[in-house]
């Protein structure tokens, strides 16, 4: 991934696609909840 783009939702100002952020909770072992902001729980509910 383009880290300009990778900035760009990381600030919000570009939404992220649903293809990206599961590609994200996969490369850093996490769930789209914790990425989302919607969780503090760091590890993926099993």
């Amino acid at each position: 991934m383009n880290k300009e783009v990778y900035g760009r939702y990381e600030r919000g100002e570009r939404e992220i696609p649903v293809w990206a952020l599961l590609k994200l909770a996969d490369y850093y072992h996490t769930s789209t909840d914790y990425i989302l902001g919607r969780t503090d729980r760091r590890e993926p509910i099993r």
